[in-house]
């Protein structure tokens, strides 16, 4: 995956998956990181990509953080350099994946750091991958963008087909009530993709949504657009610190593969190289 102006490209031939995951808040004592790692095992087995939009980190055990308390940091983390040990861990656990990675973007967590510490924490990750194994992964410390997947059926065949991705980490705060499904109006009243991909609220949500287009030559046609809502690998019970002060629901363990084809087909009298996407739920 590369950047290229106010985007990402993701090039392929014929066909290509990728895994997609958020909320994984690997330095959290209420992760099952043996679970996470079944699922990058797997990734890294089938020659996924994977891509995580946020909370990558839990990172709440700083000073003056209230949205924890002590007893709920992992007690190898209750040291001076906490932050050290937190950026350690996680390098540690993606260490064995950086050629899977597309991207890594940042979420509420990773900018409520930012602002505290008045530092880019995917950006330190890096360096401690980079010190590790050598690579380092594409990071953004962008909450949302746009992710555009080209694909063509041959190296040396020009014709290509495209499909726009638009990834947010998440707004609002739980969705106690609409379970995410208020911004599958608000997004596709805005915003021009045909896939949405969110995380944050911890809930688990597939909403295929479909639009009609008119073309030029007066022909009708109805198009898709799919609606993700990723969960979380923090598996709350609701009666720790954080969830039960907010009163949160237990969270929803689940997140979606993509899988995307190419497929000529004869679209209003022409031969037209089309891509098509197969979702797939996964859970921890």
């Amino acid at each position: 995956m590369i950047r290229k102006n106010d985007a990402y490209l993701q090039k392929f031939h014929k066909t290509f998956t990728q895994r997609w995951l958020s909320d994984l808040h690997l330095d959290s004592k209420y992760t099952d990181k043996k679970k996470v790692k079944r699922l990058f095992d797997e990734a890294k087995e089938k020659g996924y990509q994977i891509n995580i939009i946020g909370d990558l980190f839990d990172i709440m055990g700083m000073r003056m953080d209230f949205r924890s308390t002590k007893s709920d940091i992992k007690e190898a983390l209750r040291e001076e350099n906490y932050v050290n040990l937190v950026v350690q861990e996680v390098a540690e656990f993606l260490a064995p994946y950086v050629d899977c990675i597309g991207i890594i973007t940042v979420g509420n967590h990773e900018k409520e750091f930012e602002k505290r510490a008045e530092l880019y924490l995917l950006e330190v990750l890096n360096l401690y991958l980079h010190k590790m194994t050598g690579k380092e992964v594409l990071v953004s410390n962008e909450y949302a963008g746009y992710i555009i997947m080209i694909g063509r059926k041959n190296e040396d065949n020009n014709s290509s087909a495209s499909c726009t991705i638009f990834f947010n980490h998440g707004k609002d705060s739980n969705a106690a009530m609409s379970l995410g499904a208020l911004n599958v109006k608000r997004n596709a009243a805005t915003i021009d993709a045909d896939i949405f991909i969110s995380g944050h609220i911890h809930r688990n949500l597939l909403a295929p949504l479909n639009r009609v287009y008119c073309s030029a030559a007066g022909i009708i046609t109805v198009k898709e657009q799919l609606h993700i809502q990723l969960g979380t690998a923090k598996e709350s019970k609701g009666v720790d610190y954080f969830s039960a002060r907010k009163g949160f629901d237990p969270a929803s363990t689940s997140f979606y593969d993509i899988t995307f084809n190419l497929n000529r087909i004869n679209e209003q009298g022409r031969d037209t190289l089309r891509m098509e996407y197969i979702e797939q739920r996964v859970k921890l």
